[in-house]
This record gives structure tokens, sequence and C-alpha cells, in this order.
């Protein structure tokens, strides 16, 4: 056997072996910590770091060396959840797989086996993710209308007595005569031409 086969085989083989194998867990509701540490150690882990411990996005990055795999359940625990109307979990994503790769490593999301060294499996991890990401985003959003008493369509809006007083008089079917009509609503503040305009018109009285 050629010596430089040999000697080709033991460098690849180093450079395999140097690689370090980080995991990452991020425990959320929906993604509880057991299940990510226990599929993580399936799939060999060195070094774990827990994104939702203060500074260990920091040490995780700066511990990353090319050719590294960095490991995750699933890529959108990567991003940090929507906590506040301000947070962009999606914006967050892409920096932090930039981040990675920029280091020389490869993320790889441990659940399909897809690798962001494979750009079809990166485009597609990713895609999942957002769209994970997206519908969490709607959910937070309408968590927090329903905290705050505003849930979806046009806000309600108040009614005054006066407009209530003018709505009851423009239908009232005893006062189809203009002036009648005009004399009762001044004390509402209201005018024939507003009483039309809000609540549209009287059938054949005007």
């Amino acid at each position: 056997m050629p010596l430089a086969f040999v000697k080709g085989c033991d460098t690849f083989l180093n450079m395999a072996l140097s690689k370090n194998h980080i995991c990452i867990i991020r425990a959320l509701p929906r993604y509880p910590e057991g299940p990510q540490r226990a599929e993580l150690e399936a799939h060999g882990c060195g070094v774990t770091f827990d994104l939702a411990k203060r500074g260990a996005r920091v040490d995780m990055l700066n511990s990353l060396r090319n050719g590294d795999l960095v490991k995750v359940r699933h890529l959108l625990l990567l991003a940090e959840p929507k906590r506040l109307s301000t947070d962009n979990p999606r914006r967050d994503l892409w920096a932090i797989i930039a981040q990675i790769e920029d280091r020389g490593a490869v993320v790889v999301e441990v659940s399909t086996g897809r690798t962001s060294a494979n750009p079809r499996e990166r485009d597609g991890m990713i895609a999942d993710a957002i769209e994970r990401l997206t519908k969490g985003s709607r959910a937070y959003s309408h968590k927090q209308a329903q905290a705050h008493g505003k849930m979806g369509g046009r806000p309600k809006k108040d009614v005054t007595k006066g407009e209530a007083d003018a709505r009851r008089l423009w239908f009232d079917p005893e006062l189809g005569d203009r002036e009648k009509l005009r004399r009762f609503l001044r004390p509402t503040g209201w005018s024939i031409s507003r009483c039309y305009k809000e609540f549209g018109g009287r059938g054949e009285r005007e």
C-alpha cells in the first residue's frame, strides 16, 4: 500500500477524531430538557451548552473550531424564543447559524439527521424551523392579545349615550318628519347627515 495513501488516511482519521461534538439544549414548554438530552446523548455528545443560561451562547461560539459539529435536537432551539413584542426569533436563528458557520462548524439537526454541510438539507431544515417559529410568534401574539383583552379584528368602538340615543331616534318610525327628527336629535349633538353617514339609510324615511 502506498505510503502517501496511508498518511492520507491517518490525516483524515485524526481530523475526524479531533472534531468537537458540541450539543445544544434549550428547554421550552413544547420541548422539555429531558428528551433533548437523551436524544443528543444517543448521537454522541461532548460538551453541552444550555442556551437558556446567561452567557452560554457566547461561550459556545468561542469554543468552536473549524470542522466542529454543533448538534441540536430541533434547529429552532438555537433561536431565542419570543418573550417581548420586539423579539424576532427568525432573525435570531439566521444570526446564530451564520455565527456558527463563520467559525467553520457544521450544524446537525439530530431529529432529522440533516446538516448545514449539505446545501439542500440546510435550506430545508431552516425553512422548517422558520415555519415553526412563525407559528410560535402568532401564538405569542394571540396570547398577548388575550392577556390585554384585544383579540383579532377591528377594535370595538365605545358607544356614547348620545350615539345610542341618536341611533334609536334615527330608526324610530314615529319620527318620519325631518324637522321633527332634527328637533329630537338636537340634544344628542347628532345631525341628520351624520346619522345617515354612521347608521345608513332609513328606508323610505330620509
